[in-house]
């Protein structure tokens, strides 16, 4: 299949995008347990921790007794498939956290763990006023946060992508890293495609109302490069055709679009002299989001100009892009051939 049968097809992926698979549905009017969830508590007998359902929907309520935990635990879930970070999976979750305590700063009374099939994955922490990722080395000490007010009701959907993961707040960017391996901790951090929410410590609590939690497979960003129009693959050309000596506006302008289903990162950009950049373009993408590059070059001085414009990124499919940079700058009224543009004599 050539780059661009496979930009083709992401496309034809992006207008058909697959339905996210509902794991919970608050709407139902049943907890989470009844819905092919496995509620735990801790301790398993007596534990003054409470679901009920709510206008909001599922109230976990760990509150009375900061030293107890429970939480949901999706392992086992009939409509749960294979987590595979390679290929790209996405998890919604719609929730408000309505109240949270915690004793350390390593610690959060609402948890998010997502573990792929060979155990890598992320655990985030939820206080009222900012979200956190647990770090791996050591092992669960507070590392990258976002603050954001997390007592409203608000979708977040976390993309975990090969060695990285994403989270969105109602379709905004609030948080990335590096993907952790928590396993050396054992259970259940060495338990493969694990999905849980709820209160994983005794030394926080938290009241959290779920509404819908649900899970896409298999989702990749996708690039698509293009110029005036046409879309650009690697080796092609941006030409920037006769350019009068000492003239102006000597650019051109590169559209960047992520016709993928997972967040795309200019991990790095790179125009070689005499072209430079004027505008840099975004360095992350949303799905179905654009960015422009606006490329220039000097004509302070007569001849032809050559260089290269160089995109690293995280599309599987072609994470490297290199393009040609053309240019002529003549210094008088310019005969063009017209079997090759770049072929300018200003000296007839």
């Amino acid at each position: 299949m050539t780059v661009g049968e496979q930009r083709s097809l992401c496309v034809e992926m992006l207008e058909s995008r697959c339905l996210l698979t509902t794991l919970y549905d608050a709407d139902l009017g049943t907890t989470p347990d009844q819905q092919g969830w496995l509620y735990l508590t801790d301790p398993l007998v007596g534990a003054s921790t409470t679901q009920q359902m709510k206008e909001v929907g599922v109230e976990l309520d760990s509150t009375a007794d900061r030293s107890e935990k429970a939480g949901y635990f999706a392992t086992a879930h009939p409509d749960l498939g294979a987590l595979d970070r390679m290929a790209g999976f996405h998890l919604r979750f719609q929730m408000r956290l309505l109240a949270e305590s915690h004793e350390s700063v390593d610690r959060a009374g609402l948890s998010i763990i997502a573990l792929s099939q060979d155990l890598v994955g992320i655990e985030l922490g939820f206080w009222t006023d900012r979200v956190w990722a647990q770090d791996d080395a050591p092992l669960f000490v507070h590392a990258e946060e976002a603050v954001t007010d997390v007592t409203v009701e608000g979708v977040y959907d976390l993309y975990i992508d090969r060695d990285r993961y994403t989270l969105l707040q109602d379709q905004r960017f609030l948080l990335t890293g590096p993907l952790r391996d928590y396993s050396a901790f054992g259970a259940p951090y060495d338990r493969a495609n694990l999905v849980f929410v709820g209160d994983d410590t005794s030394s926080a609590a938290a009241q959290t109302a779920v509404a819908r939690i649900e899970v896409h497979y298999d989702t990749q960003p996708a690039l698509c490069a293009a110029h005036q129009g046409q879309e650009l693959d690697d080796g092609d050309t941006i030409d920037f055709g006769p350019l009068p000596l000492h003239s102006t506006g000597a650019e051109e302008t590169l559209t960047l679009t992520n016709e993928g289903e997972a967040p795309w990162y200019l991990d790095e950009g790179r125009v070689s002299p005499p072209f430079q950049t004027q505008v840099p373009p975004g360095v992350f993408l949303l799905p179905g989001a654009t960015t422009e590059w606006i490329v220039e070059t000097d004509t302070d001085q007569v001849g032809r100009r050559e260089g290269l414009l160089t995109i690293e990124s995280n599309d599987p499919s072609h994470g490297s892009l290199q393009l040609t940079l053309l240019g002529y700058v003549h210094s008088g009224p310019a005969y063009q051939n017209p079997l090759d543009p770049l072929d300018v004599n200003d000296d007839r």
